[in-house]
């Protein structure tokens, strides 16, 4: 099954002068066949599309940022087939047509239309600082960056929020940290020795991270936060994706 052997190849050439989409397995064909001459009816759904992408275009590039981003994201989605689409029209909001408010106090806190930048916002309310504001997480992160950034989620700080945030980068549900955990468990002692020894010329003992990985408990101390970068490699390898770590020390 597949493509031909190179003598097998000789043998149908030799008999039939060429080579057919049948001397090869379905699984190479490509979808795809010599375009016949234009006929008008072509030309007139060809001017249709054309008509109705302009139109599409327009709409998106009267978007903000952000969510010229979100809608190229969807979009790539879809073209790969892992398409999650969602409504994108706010809901409506019960608008008071009765003279207008005054002053601050008077203005609502909230509002129920969608955020198009779908970042997670966190209530001043609840942290107290010394800073007079807060920068949002994105505006964190090297400014090359930002335009890239489709979404922000601000996990529950209970110890386990590295191995939280790692869950929802990959789709799955933020409570699925304990599988996570156990999870680059079993891909660093499968291979202890390859990552201890990367673990020893820089971070030092790789075994005190093991000790305190598997866990089931929630909160836990800070002996059981994800160690990064230590555990950059093990997460990239485990579930073959590119690992980025930032911080205020350095990347």
């Amino acid at each position: 099954m597949g493509i031909p052997c190179m003598h097998m190849l000789q043998e149908l050439i030799n008999k039939n002068g060429m080579l057919t989409a049948d001397d090869f397995h379905e699984q190479w064909h490509l979808l795809w066949k010599a375009k016949p001459e234009s006929s008008v009816s072509d030309q007139n759904l060809d001017n249709d599309i054309k008509m109705q992408w302009e139109v599409i275009s327009k709409r998106v590039q009267s978007l903000p940022i952000a969510g010229k981003t979100e809608i190229i994201a969807q979009v790539t989605q879809l073209l790969n087939g892992q398409s999650k689409l969602v409504n994108l029209k706010p809901p409506a909001i019960n608008l008071e047509t009765r003279g207008r408010p005054i002053g601050a106090r008077n203005k609502p806190k909230n509002t129920t239309m969608r955020d198009p930048s779908e970042f997670e916002y966190i209530d001043t309310k609840r942290r107290k600082c010394g800073n007079c504001g807060e920068v949002p997480y994105a505006q964190q992160l090297p400014q090359i960056l930002i335009p890239f950034i489709i979404s922000v989620k601000d996990v529950s700080g209970d110890g386990n929020c590295g191995y939280q945030a790692l869950a929802i980068c990959m789709g799955r549900p933020e409570d699925d940290w304990k599988h996570i955990r156990q999870e680059l468990f079993n891909e660093i002692t499968s291979r202890f020795e390859f990552y201890n020894r990367q673990s020893q010329e820089h971070f030092g003992n790789l075994q005190e991270i093991l000790d305190h990985l598997v866990t089931e408990e929630s909160p836990v101390g800070k002996s059981y936060w994800m160690r990064m970068p230590q555990l950059g490699d093990g997460i990239a390898n485990a579930y073959q994706r590119p690992v980025h770590f930032y911080s205020s020390t350095g990347s």
